[in-house]
């Protein structure tokens, strides 16, 4: 009998996740900052009206939001895959065993988690545009259009670390509920799968198909999904007169 399917993240959850960030954290920032440089009478004036919207926006409160919305979305789906790659391997009903109080706690902590990254992000745009508009004014004072194609260039650079962070804190999640809701079964062991591309690393292909504990993560990788942007999986080893429990 093959065993349970693994769970992987899903490129749905990720783009969502992404979309949202991009939309509610990202893109109210940059309208603010474009209308701050529309107005802007001399790069003085620039300058401080740049410090202080940055000084003002604390993207904590969206963030926050998408990342509790996000960490319930991860939950349901992983739960229904769950159930569903056991009854069809085992024919057993697992949702008795679940417990959600576990994932409440993970969700807290994964949203916590998110909400501090998030933040991360204008600090870090901030931070390029003093630099390159200092060398913008080095080269010609006040030039609206080139500061306004160095804003450009910036927001692209945030929007991609937010894109980076999607696409991370989704595995990790995905990883991470894996790994609770083994234990909650009992399952203590797991075989390490890839998604077997071109994109795999080569000390994550190594530990394709090898046997682990959850007990005891590969050093320098840790569980499927906890390295950054690993797209692996954990495929469960069911202990021995586990469907007699159900």
């Amino acid at each position: 009998m093959p065993p349970p399917r693994p769970i992987p993240p899903r490129r749905l959850d990720e783009r969502e996740y992404d979309r949202r960030l991009q939309e509610e954290v990202l893109r109210p920032l940059v309208t603010r900052l474009r209308t701050r440089l529309r107005d802007a009478q001399s790069y003085a004036q620039l300058l401080a009206d740049l410090n202080r919207v940055m000084t003002e926006y604390d993207p904590a409160l969206l963030g926050d939001a998408e990342a509790q919305r996000m960490a319930g979305r991860l939950a349901a789906y992983h739960r229904a895959r769950l159930i569903d790659s056991m009854r069809i391997a085992l024919g057993v009903d697992i949702r008795p065993v679940l417990r959600e109080g576990e994932i409440n706690a993970w969700m807290t902590a994964w949203r916590e988690r998110n909400v501090g990254l998030i933040r991360t992000i204008p600090p870090r745009l901030h931070q390029g545009l003093l630099r390159r508009f200092a060398q913008s004014f080095a080269e010609a004072p006040f030039d609206r259009s080139a500061l306004a194609g160095i804003l450009r260039d910036e927001f692209g650079s945030s929007g991609y670390n937010l894109r980076r962070i999607a696409r991370d804190q989704v595995s990790k999640g995905i990883g991470n509920l894996t790994q609770i809701r083994h234990q909650q079964l009992g399952i203590r062991q797991y075989h390490w799968r890839t998604s077997e591309d071109e994109r795999v690393r080569p000390s994550h292909r190594a530990l394709n198909g090898s046997l682990q504990e959850w007990g005891q993560p590969p050093p320098g990788t840790g569980h499927p999904g906890q390295d950054i942007q690993c797209r692996c999986t954990a495929e469960a080893v069911i202990p021995e007169g586990f469907a007699r429990l159900f």
